[in-house]
């Protein structure tokens, strides 16, 4: 704390290594939350005589670009990754369940992670979960996630009380922990040749593409990703789509890029 500066800080909170094992660039958001933290803790050092300034004092923090790094799966990505994934023991048929519930429901993390029996019906064919500030919300179960749920049960020789894990870890009463299956589906993801930074999440955003794929409407993918306002969705496509262009064909043309000035500067074969 004594040798803290301005100078020291901003790469203290830039830096990497310090969340487990990830070593990549930490996001904004990230930054800006460990930046808040560290003003408060020197407001309350410089309060209580324990520094007579406060080195976070001038220190901008950085500007956040949301879904900076969002990045969704094709199709082709898709199979390859839920062939990776060994189905003969339970641990494969719980990662291909959760896989497919994240696929195909684009909840987020602890919205599958967390569910009950008591929060499936496999008769009507819908679940109940909590999304973000504790709102309970229901939805279809599609079948195909159903089907792997209950194959996934089955073997793992799970009683289905209503108070138990669907997805339990060590103890049938608690959920397995998300960084274990995001390890395990990164591995999945390395067999098939697929870069995965944020593996549970970038599910969530293959949904989201997938949506649009089918020619879904924005307002369709706001109200399945739970988001509060369409502009948050808006800029959550643009990252995953990349922000359209349509002046690009008459600027190509001005050029000269399009039509015979396109076909003048092909190279042409060279004569033996």
């Amino acid at each position: 704390m004594a040798r803290s500066s301005p100078r020291s800080l901003p790469h203290f909170v830039r830096s990497p290594g310090r969340w487990g094992d990830w070593e990549g660039p930490l996001s904004s958001s990230t930054q800006n939350a460990e930046l808040a933290g560290l003003r408060r803790f020197f407001r309350w050092a410089r309060a209580e005589g324990l520094r007579p300034d406060d080195p976070t004092e001038g220190i901008r923090p950085p500007r956040r670009e949301p879904y900076a790094r969002a990045r969704g799966l094709s199709a082709e990505e898709v199979a390859r990754l839920l062939a990776a994934i060994p189905v003969e023991s339970a641990a494969g048929l719980r990662l291909r369940a959760l896989v497919l519930a994240y696929l195909l429901t684009g909840r987020r993390r602890s919205e599958v992670l967390n569910l009950r029996w008591r929060d499936l019906d496999l008769e009507g064919g819908f679940y109940r979960y909590s999304g973000k500030g504790g709102k309970e919300r229901q939805r279809a179960l599609p079948p195909p996630v159903r089907l792997a749920i209950l194959v996934y049960a089955e073997a793992a020789g799970l009683a289905q009380k209503p108070e138990e894990a669907v997805f339990p870890g060590r103890w049938r009463d608690q959920p397995v922990d998300g960084k274990y299956i995001g390890e395990q589906l990164r591995q999945a993801a390395e067999l098939a040749g697929i870069p995965l930074e944020r593996p549970l999440h970038t599910l969530r955003h293959s949904y989201a593409r997938a949506l649009r794929r089918v020619e879904a409407p924005l307002e369709a993918v706001q109200a399945a990703l739970d988001h509060s306002n369409l502009a948050t969705t808006s800029i959550y496509l643009r990252q995953l789509e990349g922000q359209e262009d349509p002046w690009w064909p008459k600027l190509a043309a001005e050029l000269g890029l399009i039509g015979g000035g396109e076909a003048a500067s092909s190279p042409t074969e060279e004569q033996s």
